[in-house]
């Protein structure tokens, strides 16, 4: 389907509640930005034998389950691992349970030199390459932020912020489970291919009376948000999209609501789009049905070049739904 050898490719999984990325490199291995939830689909891609054969990097923008909570599995797998990209957002991580147990094997692997501990900083380049002038950076947190963060237990003010630079142009940012405010501050007039989330869809400050500027300053083309058909956080929020979809964004959401459709999600319980068995990925291993499912994007040395081939049918597809949040947002609908 896609027509040229495309530089990079960047598959945003479903992963149900959580996040979860992979950008597959010249060399032939992987970075993987977030790991999803334990269960996540990574896992069983990982352990495939047409997945790269080494992990880069992994690099966890937030150390919450939802983004780390594979990460054990991914150290089992077998893949030799280069690096770990870690931050310190709250006091005394190893001292709480789920956060000692995920990264007890990272910790291990790390006294027995399997692999580095590198600290997920502002400034700190994850990987590069000069002859194509595309780089992975940290934008977010300075190790000022992390420590202010993890004294008053407030994580997701110290969520990491990524941004994958092609040829001087941001074509993604990763902001983890940042505000709107983080965002535009750290990413001036960015204006990304895509953006993932933030948070799931509901970043803290959707609310503001400055959000609606923060989206514009932002002004992703798409946006990708990984949630969880039956997520008890109200993820997405519809005023967050209605303001996507005012900018012109379109919006990918990687499961569907019981906002979207309740009869779909109970009664019928099935997908919009079966884009996992179309990419040949494999689905999250949780009960949520796919909306836009997972959505790999494409860029070589000039940029983004193409998707997969799959937003037209999405956007057909999701008409069919009950209220579409990310259509009758861009309609006015309140909530």
């Amino acid at each position: 389907m896609i027509d040229t050898n495309p530089f990079l490719k960047v598959t945003f999984w479903d992963v149900g509640q959580g996040d979860c990325s992979t950008i597959e490199i010249p060399d032939g291995s992987v970075i993987i930005i977030d790991t999803g939830p334990r269960g996540s689909p990574i896992v069983d891609w990982l352990n495939r034998g047409s997945s790269p054969k080494k992990i880069h990097s992994i690099i966890t923008t937030h150390n919450h389950e939802d983004h780390v909570g594979a990460l054990p599995s991914i150290l089992l797998s077998g893949k030799k691992i280069d690096a770990i990209w870690m931050l310190e957002d709250r006091a005394n991580p190893l001292d709480r349970k789920p956060t000692k147990d995920l990264f007890r094997l990272a910790i291990e692997g790390e006294r027995r030199k399997c692999w580095c501990f590198e600290r997920l900083e502002k400034g700190k380049t994850i990987w590069e390459d000069s002859t194509m002038r595309a780089k992975l950076q940290v934008v977010f947190p300075s190790f000022a932020h992390s420590l202010v963060a993890a004294s008053a237990n407030r994580p997701n003010d110290a969520s990491g912020i990524l941004q994958l630079v092609i040829n001087d142009q941001v074509q993604v940012i990763w902001p983890g489970d940042s505000s709107l405010e983080t965002i535009v501050t750290v990413c001036p007039k960015a204006h990304p291919e895509i953006i993932v989330g933030p948070h799931h869809g509901g970043p803290e400050d959707y609310k503001s009376p400055e959000s609606k500027t923060h989206v514009m300053m932002m002004s992703p083309k798409q946006t990708y948000i990984s949630v969880g058909t039956k997520n008890h956080y109200s993820h997405p929020r519809p005023k967050y999209l209605r303001l996507l979809a005012k900018n012109g964004t379109y919006i990918a959401c990687s499961q569907i609501t019981r906002e979207c459709d309740k009869h779909l999600v109970n009664e019928k319980k099935r997908p919009v789009m079966e884009t996992h068995m179309l990419l040949g990925l494999p689905p999250p291993r949780n009960d949520g049905y796919a909306c836009r499912g997972p959505m790999q994007l494409y860029f070589d040395k000039t940029g983004y070049v193409k998707d997969d081939g799959y937003t037209q049918m999405h956007k057909s597809r999701i008409k069919i739904l009950e209220r579409p949040m990310c259509q009758l947002c861009s309609k006015g609908t309140k909530k």
